[in-house]
C-alpha cells in the first residue's frame, strides 16, 4: 500500500505517542475534533493483536454494524498475518525489540 497524497488526508485526532493523526478519507468518514485523543495501534506491537482481537469480541455484544465488525475482523486478520510473516520485528511497547 502507499501513501496517498497530503491533499487527500484529513485530521483525524491526537495521540500523546504520535502526535496529530492523519487518515485518508474514505466514503462519508468524518471527523469534527481533529483533537479527539485517537489510540495508533502498530502490528509489531506483541499486545496490540491481543487487543484488537479483544475489541472484536466486543463488538459481538453491542450492536457494532456487521460492515464495522468485518472491517476489525480484516485487521485482525492482517495483524496475524504480519506477526506470522515478521517474527523478529515483533517487539513490547517501549522495548527496543
Amino acid at each position: 500500500m502507499s501513501a496517498p497524497p497530503a491533499s487527500d488526508l484529513v485530521r483525524a485526532g491526537y495521540s500523546d505517542k504520535y502526535g496529530q493523526v492523519y487518515v485518508e478519507r474514505i466514503g462519508n468518514t468524518g471527523f469534527p475534533d481533529p483533537d479527539e485523543p485517537v489510540a495508533l495501534l502498530r502490528a509489531q506491537d506483541k499486545l496490540a493483536q491481543k487487543a484488537i482481537a479483544f475489541y472484536h469480541r466486543l463488538s459481538a455484544s453491542h450492536r457494532v454494524t456487521p460492515e464495522q465488525r468485518e472491517s476489525v475482523t480484516r485487521q485482525v486478520e492482517r495483524f496475524a498475518a504480519w506477526a506470522k510473516a515478521n517474527p523478529t520485528k515483533m517487539r513490547l511497547p517501549g522495548s527496543a525489540r
